[in-house]
């Protein structure tokens, strides 16, 4: 899976921010405070559709939207030479979607995690405990049974 490009609206302290991913490895940098964690939160709900913050998904909504702005994330991105655009709304409640190659694919946000799941060929479970896994968390695999981590480690690699 290739990151392309992802766009978010009144996420966290985000009121309206775009960036493309080139092709290589892509550093997020910033001070203490400036959101690389909430970017990468942003990603993985995205993918994974779990609210990546404790509480509800209105948590997430920017402090200084007002009631009547959209809140919402999207994520483009590649695999196997097919184009995803996943999108996923926290205000208003609207349907998550998913297209490929510019084709509506899925429709509501458990449709389209099983979606994106089948496509990437990984449990949502695998990709947000150890592909996305926030700086606080890095090590918090290691509470899960032995069993469970070896499942995920072998179905990881």
């Amino acid at each position: 899976m290739h990151l392309e490009g992802l766009h978010v609206r009144n996420w966290c302290q985000f009121r309206d921010f775009a960036c493309q991913f080139s092709g290589g490895m892509t550093a997020i940098t910033g001070p203490n405070g400036s959101g690389k964690s909430n970017l990468l939160s942003a990603i993985s709900w995205l993918l994974t559709g779990e609210n990546p913050n404790a509480g509800v998904k209105d948590a997430n909504i920017n402090q200084l939207c007002d009631v009547s702005e959209r809140a919402f994330g999207e994520l483009t991105f590649s695999h196997h030479g097919r184009r995803y655009v996943v999108r996923r709304h926290l205000r208003p409640a609207t349907k998550a979607s998913l297209t490929v190659d510019g084709e509506a694919l899925a429709s509501g946000d458990q449709a389209v995690t099983a979606a994106i799941s089948a496509a990437i060929d990984l449990d949502p479970k695998v990709l947000s405990r150890f592909v996305l896994v926030g700086q606080a968390d890095i090590y918090g695999f290691l509470e899960a049974a032995p069993g469970e981590v070896a499942k995920f480690f072998q179905r990881l690699f």
